[in-house]
C-alpha cells in the first residue's frame, strides 16, 4: 500500500520546491528493456492523460501539501490554463 501522506512529507521535507514532483503514477510493474532500462517513451507519449492511463494518478495541486487523486475537472482547468501552475 501506497502512504501518500507519508511520500507527500518526504518530498516537502527532501527536496527542494522545484524537484517536488507534480504528478505520480502508481504502477504495479514497469516495462523494461533487455538490458534492464526503464522504457520510457510510451510514459512520455500518455502524460497525465487519463483516457490513456489505467493507473492512478495522483496530483500536487498548487498551495496544496498532500498529493490528490487526480480527476477530469481538473484536468479541464490544466487544459484551460486556470490551474495555477
Amino acid at each position: 500500500a501506497f502512504d501518500l501522506q507519508g511520500f507527500s512529507e518526504y518530498v516537502h521535507r527532501e527536496l527542494a520546491g522545484y524537484a517536488i514532483p507534480v504528478f505520480l503514477r502508481i504502477q504495479p510493474d514497469i516495462e523494461v528493456t533487455g538490458t534492464f532500462k526503464m522504457i520510457k517513451g510510451d510514459l512520455r507519449k500518455e502524460g497525465f492523460q487519463l483516457g490513456q492511463v489505467d493507473d492512478p494518478i495522483y496530483v500536487l495541486r498548487p498551495g496544496v501539501s498532500e498529493y490528490e487523486l487526480f480527476d477530469s475537472p481538473y484536468l479541464d482547468l490544466i487544459n484551460k490554463g486556470e490551474a495555477g501552475f
